[in-house]
């Protein structure tokens, strides 16, 4: 997995919903946080029971969510996933698999620890996850 040099860390954060309207200075912030990743189609992006160790932002492409073998959703551009296990008990809900290529920001538990501590996107982060609990579909990634 790489990522294009042609788009800067700092492109790719100004361009991603989660992040959209904040300040330079913060996104320069951001930039030291989150690393790009392009994936590669079916590259499993998270499996259900697994402990998690990273949460990912979805730039571009699109995945699908499983849970206990059914579909039951999928992620695309401007999304994250992983973060529910950052708020519970640190395993994955589901297993995610891309379907097209995808190019996705990663981070570690200390990076959402800090994304939380920047109000703006934490409530963002919250509103996200609120949603996903809140659809029977979605609740599983």
């Amino acid at each position: 997995m790489s990522w294009r040099r042609k788009d800067s860390k700092l492109d790719l954060l100004r361009d991603t919903a989660l992040f959209a309207g904040l300040p330079r200075r913060v996104l320069v912030g951001l930039e030291r946080l989150l690393d790009p990743v392009d994936v590669a189609p079916r590259t499993v992006l998270a499996e259900q029971g697994h402990l998690a160790r990273e949460f990912l932002v979805v730039v571009e492409g699109t995945a699908d969510v499983e849970r206990d073998g059914l579909h039951v959703g999928e992620v695309g551009a401007g999304e994250i996933l992983g973060e529910l296990a950052f708020f519970g008990d640190h395993r994955r809900t589901a297993t995610v698999r891309a379907r097209t290529p995808m190019r996705v920001l990663v981070g570690n538990p200390r990076s959402f620890r800090a994304l939380l501590a920047l109000p703006i996107v934490a409530a963002r982060i919250r509103a996200a996850a609120l949603a996903r609990l809140q659809s029977p579909a979605q609740a599983a990634h």
